[in-house]
Parts: structure tokens; sequence; C-alpha cells
């Protein structure tokens, strides 16, 4: 009989601790959704960060800045609302929204990401000149609470120069080349056009920047040697054209 009063006793040990331990993980299931509610809580009033991206020097034809400059503030955290305004701009500029719909345009503007472009009716200028512009993302939590975030674009000339040797005897090698500020995946277009004339004589395309050119082909004389360089397609392309000017000098034929 004591064997078994033992064996009793120790099995409701073990049936206490079993059921109080099942008892303390219901109580701590119970807890659960309090916890999460106070994170939910602590996550609706953190306070709201605005990004509005990183300086950004953009090249362009003659330094202006045209239209679809984006503006990105999809690096804010805890937002709810956005709101961009042009605060400094060196060319009259405005800011366009994005995505479908029709586009609106004004000096400030509601949303995540919209587009930066020069005021219409403002005509580019006929020589290159350097412009910027600072504009204002601030943004808005659950609460009301706002943050705010500034971004500076810089609009550069692209340039072009041509080096090498312009004046030429007939029947010798041209050997030029382009150097520009615009760089990446750049296509070279080379002209030479006759003077006074409306076409060229000569056009030769290439990935690299030098031009290689038999003057053997065409008569002494005053000519235009055009380089061209362009980089992308839409929003992304940026060109830039150098003239210079190209002689042809006529073959001594007694030193041949």
């Amino acid at each position: 009989m004591k064997k078994l009063v033992k064996l009793s006793v120790i099995a409701i040990t073990t049936c206490s601790a079993f059921y109080g331990a099942n008892a303390l993980a219901t109580h701590n299931n119970t807890a659960l959704p309090t916890y999460s509610a106070e994170i939910a809580a602590k996550e609706a009033n953190a306070l709201p960060i605005a990004d509005a991206g990183k300086d950004q020097t953009k090249l362009k034809i003659n330094g202006w800045p045209g239209n679809k400059n984006l503006l990105d503030g999809s690096l804010s955290k805890n937002a709810v609302s956005y709101h961009w305004e042009v605060l400094h701009s060196t060319v009259p500029m405005e800011l366009a929204s994005g995505g479908e719909g029709p586009i609106k345009t004004g000096k400030s503007m509601n949303g995540k990401t919209v587009f930066a472009q020069v005021k219409k009716g403002i005509n580019p200028p006929s020589v290159s000149q350097q412009n910027e512009a600072i504009f204002k993302l601030s943004v808005t939590n659950k609460e009301g609470k706002t943050s705010s975030s500034q971004v500076k674009m810089i609009f550069a000339a692209a340039t072009a120069n041509i080096e090498g040797s312009r004046v030429i005897t007939q029947g010798k090698p041209l050997n030029v080349s382009l150097k520009s500020n615009i760089t990446g995946n750049v296509k070279y277009i080379w002209e030479i056009y006759a003077k006074d004339a409306n076409h060229s004589l000569v056009q030769y395309v290439s990935t690299t920047p030098e031009f290689t050119f038999d003057t053997a082909r065409i008569a002494a004389g005053e000519y235009q040697l055009y380089g061209n360089i362009m980089r992308g397609v839409g929003k992304d392309f940026v060109a830039v054209k150098k003239i210079e000017k190209l002689t042809i000098l006529k073959r001594n034929v007694e030193s041949i």
C-alpha cells in the first residue's frame, strides 16, 4: 500500500506540473494580442521621416532642365501623405503629376513621386549655361505629425571638344577624336559638310570617340567638321554637337 501511495503522489505531482505549464502557456497566449496592439500603437505614433533623395547633377542640352526630372520620396518612412514644392530655381520651374489620368501642374504637388519641368512658355537659351533648382518634400504620418527634406538638382551643359589637327594636306589621313563629359553607352556621329552645303558629304557612326578619314576622297577646300555625341532615349536623352572648320590643302605635285 505504501508503494501505491507514493506512485499516486508522483502521478499527482506530474499532473500538477503538466497542467500548471499549460495554464502558464494559456496565460501567455492571452497576453499576445495585447502585446501586438502595443506594437501597432507604437508604429502608428512613429515619427515620420522625409527623404527627398540625394542631390543630383544632370547633363542636359545647353544645361536646360527640360522635363521629366523625377523627384522620388519613396524612401521616406512612416508617411501617409507626400507634398512637394519648388523652393528655388534659376529658370521658372513647376511640378507635374505622373501616372494615369490628366497631368496636373503647379508650384507644389501631392504625390510620392512627381516630375520637375521648366514652366510652359519659357524658351531655352541658344547658349550653354548651368541651372539649378531646390525642391522640398514634406511628409505626414497618421497622427498628423510632419517631417521635411530637401533635394538639389544641378543641370549642367553637356560639352564636346574636337581634338586633333583640322588642317590636312589632301591625301593625308584626318585623325581626330571627340572629348565630352557625357559617359556611358554613347554613340558618336561624325559628318563633313561642304561650305554652305545643307547635306553631309561624309557620315561616320561609331561607339568610340576616334575618327580617321582618308582626305583623298574629297577635293581640296574648306569644310565643316561636325562631331555629334548622344546617349539614351526619352527623358534620359542627352546630346551635344561640336562644329569646327576643316581645311584640306591642295597637294604639291612636285613634292610627291
